[in-house]
């Protein structure tokens, strides 16, 4: 099985239009994108680039990050700040896309023996996609769905070369007001390599127990307090 970064590293792989799109990543369970940031030696630098607060910090907690809502005529609405966990610097941050996509493309490049040829390995698959296979849906949630099992095991794939995990927006999907998707992605990441790490002779089978152990469960909850955002705003 080979893993691909999915980081492109050049300008031209941002959409036009889209280099000034911001995302958020926050700390409060069920999302972890900071602390997992934080795994990965990352957040100081990510920090730097971000916005942590709205404008006023708390006085009283010292908490920093949060939302606010406004009305078409931009008068505030609601502002809702989190409470920063302990060990993390920040509830949550806002990033420019553009940026999190070059610190993490960079991460990937310094690593040694690091083989980028998804690009190769994707224009392969959407040559021999047969278009009659391909549908059109509107936007919708995804829920997510476990490999371990008879995916893994099945003896219709004779070697490990035949299978795909699949990770972030490609196994969940959720609707924007979640504010989750960036952090789902960055924690299906982190915990699918920390279990092939520490999976023991169980193999690849074992591993993705463990992932879908942490993964499914987490990203299901996101879903349902998803559905229950757009609820409120829309009420």
């Amino acid at each position: 099985m080979a893993l691909y970064p999915l980081f492109p590293s050049t300008s031209s792989a941002v959409p036009a239009g889209r280099e000034g799109y911001s995302l958020s990543l926050r700390s409060n369970r069920p999302s972890a994108g900071i602390q997992t940031l934080q795994k990965l030696g990352l957040l100081d630098q990510l920090l730097e680039v971000s916005i942590t607060d709205l404008g006023e910090g708390n006085e009283k907690t010292g908490d920093k990050g949060g939302f606010v809502i406004w009305n078409r005529e931009w008068k505030e609405v609601m502002k809702v700040r989190s409470k920063t966990p302990n060990g993390s610097p920040a509830a949550g941050i806002r990033i420019n896309r553009a940026s999190l996509r070059k610190t993490l493309a960079g991460a990937v490049e310094a690593l040694p023996d690091t083989k980028d040829s998804f690009g190769e390995r994707f224009l392969e698959i959407v040559e021999k996609t047969e278009l009659e296979s391909v549908a059109k849906l509107n936007a919708q949630d995804k829920i997510s769905f476990p490999h371990s099992g008879h995916y893994i095991t099945s003896p219709e794939y004779v070697d490990l070369e035949d299978k795909v995990v699949f990770l972030g927006d490609a196994n969940h999907a959720v609707s924007p007001l979640a504010g989750n998707g960036a952090d789902l992605a960055l924690m299906d990441s982190w915990d699918f390599a920390e279990s092939l790490v520490l999976s023991g002779s169980g193999g690849l089978g074992e591993a993705m127990e463990k992932y879908d152990n942490l993964a499914v469960g987490r990203a299901r909850q996101v879903v349902k307090i998803s559905h229950f955002s757009i609820t409120v705003m829309h009420s």
